[in-house]
C-alpha cells in the first residue's frame, strides 16, 4: 500500500505567535468534524467523529527552528496530553458502577469543600462561585483517573496513543545539497572546457541571444 499524503488545509496564519498557529489548527479540527457530521456516511454508520479523535490522530509537527514553532510545538504536544487524559477519564468514570460512582464523588465532594474551609465557609461562597469549584473537582477527578489509566495502560500502546514527533525543518539541509551538487557540477564543466549553461535574461549580465 502506497502511502499518501492528505493536505488537511491550506490558510494564512493571522500572525506568528504560537498561540494564534495552535488556535488556527484547532479552528481545522472544528471544521473537519462539522462538515464529517453533514456527510451521508455519519448518517449511515451513526460513527461519532469528535475534536478528541482529532487530537489522538494528531501525531508532530514540523516547521522551521524559529522560536514560534517550537512553542506551537510545545503548546500542541501538552494539550494533546490534557485531552487524553480528561477522554480516558472520563470513559473511565462513566464506566464506574452506580455505587462505585456515587462513593467516588461523595469522596472528592468532601474533598472539595474541605479546601473551600469548611461546610460554613462552603455556605458562604456565591452561586457562581460553587459552580466554578463543582467543575474545577470533575476536572480534577477526571485527569486523575486519566493519568491512572495511562499508567496501566500496556507500553506499547501508551506510546502510540501519546506519541508527537517534532521533525523541524529539513530546507537547510537540502539547500546545502543543491549547493554541493551545483559546485561540483561547476568543477567538473571547468575541467572539461564546457562553459557551463547561459545565464538567464534577468540576470546582470546576461547575454544576447
Amino acid at each position: 500500500m502506497r502511502p499518501v499524503i492528505h493536505v488537511m488545509s491550506v490558510t494564512a496564519a493571522l500572525n506568528h505567535t504560537a498561540k494564534t498557529q495552535y488556535e488556527n489548527m484547532q479552528t481545522d479540527f472544528r471544521n473537519i468534524v462539522s462538515g464529517y457530521d453533514a456527510t451521508p456516511l455519519k448518517a449511515c454508520t451513526e460513527s461519532k467523529l469528535e475534536n478528541i479523535h482529532m487530537q489522538e490522530k494528531w501525531a508532530g509537527g514540523n516547521g522551521d527552528h524559529a522560536g514560534d514553532q517550537k512553542k506551537h510545538h510545545e503548546i500542541a504536544h501538552v494539550r494533546k496530553e490534557e485531552a487524553i487524559e480528561m477522554d480516558l477519564g472520563t470513559s473511565s468514570l462513566l464506566s464506574q458502577g452506580l455505587e462505585v460512582l456515587i462513593s467516588t464523588l461523595e469522596v472528592e465532594n468532601a474533598q472539595k469543600i474541605s479546601d473551600a474551609g469548611g461546610i460554613t465557609a462552603w455556605h458562604q461562597l456565591s452561586a457562581p462561585q460553587q459552580v466554578e469549584q463543582d467543575i474545577t473537582m470533575m476536572k480534577r477527578l477526571t485527569v486523575r483517573l486519566g493519568k491512572e489509566a495511562l499508567a496501566v495502560m500496556p507500553e506499547h500502546d501508551r506510546r502510540k496513543l501519546m506519541l508527537f514527533i517534532w521533525a523541524g525543518c529539513s530546507m537547510h539541509k537540502e539547500l546545502n545539497s543543491v549547493k554541493c551538487a551545483n559546485k561540483m557540477m561547476m568543477a567538473w564543466w571547468k575541467e572539461n572546457n564546457i562553459p557551463g549553461p547561459i545565464l538567464l535574461a534577468n540576470r546582470d549580465n546576461a547575454v544576447t541571444l
